[in-house]
């Protein structure tokens, strides 16, 4: 993918991490190592309309994405976030929680399709 993802963008990445390649590529690996340990509780918690882990995992995940400048994705994660926060009808926790995974499916493809400048 080239520099137009729509989350990671190596140019940002690379004023995140001061312009180093390798830490950037060390960065997003060990990123896709740890997601599903973010992702499994956010969704296992929405499957059982758990709203309070649904919150918690939210944050959780959204410093996660923001770290690596997705802020997008974080928006969209602190808005599901107040809505469960603020107990607000399932319906729209419900929409906004496919609309966080849709974005994460993106995120994910991009992590599978990063060009690493050398293999971890």
């Amino acid at each position: 993918m080239s520099d137009k993802n729509k989350y990671f963008n190596r140019i940002t990445l690379l004023k995140i991490f001061d312009g180093d390649e390798l830490l950037v590529d060390d960065a997003i690996n060990s990123f896709a190592e740890t997601l599903p340990d973010l992702l499994n509780p956010w969704e296992k918690s929405f499957k059982i309309k758990d709203t309070l882990v649904l919150a918690r995992s939210s944050h959780a995940l959204k410093g996660a994405v923001l770290a690596f400048g997705c802020d997008l994705l974080g928006v969209k994660l602190s808005k599901l976030d107040h809505l469960c926060r603020e107990n607000k009808p399932w319906d729209e926790i419900k929409e906004a929680f496919h609309d966080c995974w849709a974005q994460i499916k993106i995120l994910i493809l991009e992590i599978k399709n990063w060009n690493f400048k050398r293999v971890s």
